[in-house]
């Protein structure tokens, strides 16, 4: 249908035969635009099923627009009818610049990087071995295996 190859704002209700949930899935998610969708079902949790299946910024569950009312959820959409969200705390993070920050809490506490895997890696096998050893010894399923790979680890920053 030529109204699925166009953004349009309405409202307009687009009324299309579908044989089954994954066929009404599909002919949605042919277009390349999702800012908005409304499920319209006699089935409260058949109508939901769909409408969290369904790529869009927003759904609805037999309503056309309480997400427009309510100012408190995120507004936006997906693929070509954008990226971002305006309102709510979601939009509000849209507008921030997020940055990760650390610091060392105790100051006589550093966390330097070890000298085997410090650039420029003098010893690239060394180097590869000593992270393996890293991962084993902080994620083993045993204290025995842990303790195995702490050993290991001592021997390689030797």
């Amino acid at each position: 249908m030529d109204i699925t190859r166009n953004e349009t704002f309405g409202p307009i209700m687009v009324i299309m035969k579908f044989k089954d949930e994954q066929d009404s899935l599909d002919k949605v998610h042919s277009s390349p635009y999702g800012l908005g969708s409304s499920v319209f079902s006699g089935d409260r949790e058949r109508g939901r099923r769909v409408a969290l299946k369904l790529r869009t910024g927003m759904a609805n569950v037999n309503d056309f627009g309480v997400n427009y009312i309510c100012q408190a959820l995120p507004f936006g959409g997906v693929g070509i009818s954008g990226f971002g969200r305006f309102a709510g705390p979601e939009g509000l993070r849209a507008l921030c610049v997020e940055k990760a920050f650390t610091e060392d809490r105790f100051p006589f506490v550093k966390t330097p990087i070890p000298p085997i895997v410090d650039y420029p890696i003098q010893d690239t096998e060394k180097g590869y071995q000593f992270t393996q050893q890293i991962v084993a010894f902080a994620y083993s399923d045993s204290w025995w295996a842990s303790i195995k790979a702490g050993l290991r680890l001592g021997k390689l920053s030797m």
